[in-house]
């Protein structure tokens, strides 16, 4: 761990406002991709138990009992309802659609229930609801419907990649944002360091400009010529102070040196 630090501490300062600037929104971006996601699939989930719900209700609304006897009357061509709902009387078929045999055995299974269940078939990803015709207090058939969940399965994978395409371009956006942003903020510090690197020991008067902003790369500028002022007082200082010793021991060496 320490060396890693250490090898941190060496990276560039752009690099890594921009690393934690990607790992940044990276976070954002994966969690609200997962919470998307969960919304999305709680949707398609309602959607698709209200429309097989609706199904349902409208295979029982087709039922009627006269005498005692169940009359069910014929579903419109092309309806949902005869390629998806089964009908049964007493245990019996009456009118069927059509479906693999996985699907089928789960209809069979539901054929007498008493009241509404719903089965998921993960293996045919269908979901399957079953539901009891009562009239007058008496049970007198169950429709079972079938509603593939591939439409919804492709729906919420389309959604997912277009969400995870949004999640990367906006992570490449924000870094390279990050890029443009930092390397404008350090400029000034990129320029002062190259105009420093150039005074020579004798340029005493060079100073910073710290420009018309009120910013910290100015306040840095005015720290670092109060810096330079006190050390050209005290290089003076110790000019004056050399030059002054020297004075005053010239007439004694010349002296000795008689």
């Amino acid at each position: 761990v320490l060396m890693r630090l250490g090898h941190l501490r060496n990276i560039s300062l752009r690099r890594r406002v921009m690393a934690a600037t990607g790992l940044a929104v990276l976070v954002v971006v994966v969690l609200l991709v997962l919470g998307a996601t969960y919304l999305i699939d709680s949707a398609l989930d309602r959607d698709a138990n209200q429309t097989l719900r609706d199904r349902t209700d409208a295979a029982l609304s087709i039922m009627s009992v006269t005498n005692g006897k169940l009359d069910v009357e014929e579903p419109p061509s092309n309806s949902p309802l005869d390629e998806n709902t089964w009908n049964y009387a007493n245990g019996q078929l009456v009118a069927g659609g059509r479906s693999s045999p996985a699907v089928r055995r789960q209809v069979v299974k539901l054929a007498d229930v008493t009241d509404t269940v719903v089965v998921e078939l993960p293996e045919a990803n269908t979901l399957v609801r079953a539901g009891p015709y009562i009239a007058d207090g008496n049970q007198y058939a169950t429709v079972v419907s079938t509603l593939s969940l591939v439409p919804y399965q492709h729906t919420e994978r389309i959604a997912m990649l277009a969400l995870s395409g949004v999640g990367v371009v906006g992570v490449i956006g924000s870094v390279l944002l990050a890029a443009i942003l930092v390397r404008v903020a350090l400029r000034p510090v990129a320029e002062m360091t190259s105009q420093a690197g150039t005074w020579s020991d004798s340029a005493a008067h060079n100073r910073f400009d710290p420009g018309r902003t009120d910013d910290e790369i100015a306040g840095l500028a005015v720290t670092l010529n109060s810096l330079l002022d006190r050390l050209s007082a005290a290089s003076l200082h110790e000019q004056r102070f050399t030059a002054e010793v020297a004075h005053e021991l010239r007439t004694p060496l010349t002296t000795l040196l008689n």
